[in-house]
């Protein structure tokens, strides 16, 4: 034998001993030269399948011919480096497994073979060792009975027989004699196995002969099933029996319906048809593999696809953004959402979350189309809730961001938001009652409150107090379960509304009579102040804050003398307060907010302070005017903005009128200009008495620039 037949041999020695080996659980040892294991593992396969040893040894010689580029001096090198292989060689059968899966098989155990081994660049060795793998690996994988016939056992045997090659070359060549004349390597339990499978198998195709016959089974197809049951249930004839019969009868319901006319692309028909085929041909496997390259392709497919249309869409929904549509924002969102939710749970889940995502960045921001898009995300909420519980959280998200839109919303437009979000309350408060659901209860109750009082804030009286009386009933309400013992922040929450709508009424009732609703205020803020301290809960206290200044500041205003400047100085100390957390940068709309407050409040006192003291009060309310106007912009806070204008116009008034001022018109003109800027938005249909307001300023200011200058002598 040459060394050209000698490489071929050996190579298809390491073949069968890595085929044998996926039979095993243990990894694959070689305890001797791999090669001799190798080269026994074959003589002993070779005496039970003589024709196909021979064929995968003659078709990897006829591979390494010189006609096919392959030197002599490359063919010794490789027959040398079989031969050296390593002592052991450890090999798992799973990444053999998974190379047979990825038919890759011969690269797989080359790369295990020699992957750490010097292999020369020249010559084509390397070379000869992957031909000599592939062409012997490309004739051998068609024996599918290899790595039965083969076990743990037997595969040590192999170890113990290629030991003495090392030991007793006398030895060696007398148990090799022995082989070759019919000594089993080969288990003999695996070929009783094999034979009782073959019976198996036998028996299930006798026995479903009638089925096959009534459901007109392929002969391939049912042949290769009942190997493969009786393969998998040899001692369970009926529970083999069984499956194959199940098997038979969806496999010929399936057959009916590859054979009807299809509506669907000639690429399914295709793939169907060729699955179709390798079934009735009794390649199950193959068709089994087939399928799932194709499912695996489409799902590469489906997923490219869906990554396309979630980018389509996220332009859609940057264009909405810019469109002001809400409509459109929210429908892109959903299809969106939609591409990969596994559930209409998930979906409304994620859907919800992207709406308070929108609705904090309105209420941190002030963006206007951040509410309006958080509105729109909850309507869809509405319409895709999969339960009433659901629903009703969507309804109250929805009461949300309408209250806070028509907050903000002056006129016709903002009424009609709240009355809207007032009826979006009453309608979740139908599914979140109190004996049901006594959390979400109480804070709908809170919610719808904070828009009744919002809306009775708005309209005149009686309507409008009796709006507010309904407000705190509401407060009141959900008191019953937000208590302070048990639910401390949310009982906070909830006095500091109900002062708020008591400030409001002690606010509408002039003179004595509205003083005790003003201290029943601010005796609820200071409460909810035991809760909310800056320490622990910085915003709700900034916020809480804010609210006692601001009732301070009108019972100062109400009150005369010492007491109502301590009054005034105690609201000036705690807007200062707030501002240590409602920054410019953190919350640009509180900040402003609290800053036009403070000013408003030194404004009353520069007022009440004669002197440089006093003037120096109202320079400082200015500032503050105008710091607040970084953010309060016409652009996006119109409304604010013109507030703040005629604020400013009321304080450049006060510093014309005051008794340090020599020179009024500088500040008349500043304050005329302030307040024609204000009624600019102030518009008589819209804000009638935002702009009889304005309008009576600006005519105490023009009466005051026609005045005569104030004698030099007086």
């Amino acid at each position: 034998m040459n060394n050209r037949q000698n490489l071929a041999e050996h190579g298809a020695g390491l073949c069968v001993w890595a085929l044998a080996g996926l039979g095993v659980t243990a990894n694959l040892t070689g305890a001797a030269s791999l090669a001799v294991v190798g080269f026994i593992a074959f003589s002993a396969f070779k005496k039970y399948r003589k024709d196909r040893c021979v064929s995968a040894a003659e078709r990897a010689a006829k591979a390494l011919t010189p006609q096919h580029g392959m030197p002599e001096r490359g063919i010794n090198a490789a027959l040398r480096l079989i031969k050296d292989l390593p002592k052991p060689v450890a090999i798992d059968p799973k990444d053999l497994k998974d190379a047979l899966k990825r038919n890759d098989f011969p690269n797989t155990l080359y790369d295990h073979l020699f992957g750490n081994t010097y292999v020369p660049k020249d010559d084509g060795v390397e070379k000869a060792l992957r031909i000599v793998i592939a062409e012997t690996y490309e004739v051998l994988r068609l024996e599918d009975d290899i790595h039965k016939l083969f076990t743990q056992e037997s595969l040590k045997e192999l170890e113990r027989l290629a030991a003495l090659s090392a030991e007793n070359d006398a030895a060696f060549q007398k148990a090799l004699a022995e082989l070759s004349e019919g000594q089993e390597v080969i288990a003999g339990a695996a070929l009783h196995t094999m034979d009782r499978i073959d019976e198996v198998a036998d028996r299930l195709l006798a026995e479903t002969a009638e089925l096959r016959g009534k459901l007109h089974s392929a002969e391939k197809f049912a042949a290769a099933l009942a190997y493969k049951y009786a393969e998998d249930f040899p001692d369970d004839l009926d529970a083999a029996l069984k499956t194959l019969a199940s098997a038979l009868e969806t496999a010929a319901k399936a057959s009916a319906r590859n054979a009807l006319p299809s509506n669907l692309s000639e690429a399914v028909d295709t793939i169907v048809a060729d699955v179709e085929r390798l079934k009735q041909d009794g390649q199950i496997e193959e068709a089994y593999d087939k399928a799932q390259a194709e499912r695996a392709r489409r799902k590469e497919a489906r997923e490219r696809q869906i990554a396309e249309d979630s980018r389509v869409l996220d332009l859609v929904i940057e264009h909405a953004t810019y469109a002001q549509d809400e409509t459109g924002y929210a429908e892109a969102t959903l299809e969106q959402i939609q591409l990969d939710s596994p559930s209409a749970e998930d979906t409304f889940k994620r859907l919800r979350a992207l709406r308070r995502e929108r609705y904090q960045e309105g209420l941190r921001l002030g963006t206007p189309f951040a509410l309006t898009a958080a509105a729109g995300l909850a309507r869809t909420c509405i319409e895709i809730a999969p339960t009433p519980y659901l629903r009703a959280m969507a309804q109250n998200d929805l009461g949300e961001a309408l209250r806070n839109q028509g907050s903000r919303t002056h006129g016709a437009e903002g009424n009609a938001l709240l009355a809207e979000a007032v009826d979006c309350y009453r309608s979740a408060l139908r599914v979140r009652t109190e004996d049901d659901h006594p959390l979400d209860w109480a804070m709908t109750m809170q919610n719808l409150a904070n828009a009744l009082q919002t809306q009775g804030d708005r309209t005149e009286d009686p309507e409008g107090n009796a709006l507010l009386e309904d407000a705190v009933d509401s407060y009141r309400a959900a008191l019953r379960v937000r208590t302070e013992d048990n639910h401390p922040l949310d009982w906070a929450g909830t006095m500091q509304n109900l002062a708020n709508t008591r400030a409001l009424q002690g606010i509408r009732i002039q003179g004595p009579e509205g003083n005790p609703l003003l201290a029943e205020a601010i005796d609820s803020y200071r409460a909810a102040l035991r809760v909310c301290t800056e320490a622990d809960h910085p915003v709700d206290w900034a916020m809480t804050l804010q609210n006692l200044a601001n009732t301070l500041q009108i019972q100062g205003t109400r009150t005369q003398g010492p007491e109502g400047n301590a009054l005034l100085a105690e609201a000036v100390d705690s807007y200062r307060a707030a501002l240590r957390v409602r920054t410019e940068d953190d919350h640009p709309v509180d900040w402003a907010m609290t800053l036009q407050n403070l000013a408003n409040t030194l404004q009353i006192q520069g007022n009440r302070t004669k002197g440089p003291e006093g003037i120096a009060l109202l320079a400082e309310a200015v500032d503050n005017y105008n710091a607040a106007l970084r953010v309060r912009t016409e652009a996006d806070h119109p409304v604010q903005w013109a507030m703040t204008k005629e604020n400013l116009a009321h304080a450049e008034l006060a510093r014309a009128e005051h008794d340090t001022t020599t020179d009024l018109r500088p500040h008349l003109q500043a304050a005329l200009t302030h307040v024609d800027n204000a009624l600019r938005i102030f518009d008589p249909v819209h804000m009638s008495y935002n702009h009889a307001k304005a309008t009576a300023l600006r005519d105490d200011i023009l009466k005051a620039l026609d005045a005569p200058p104030p004698s030099s002598s007086s």
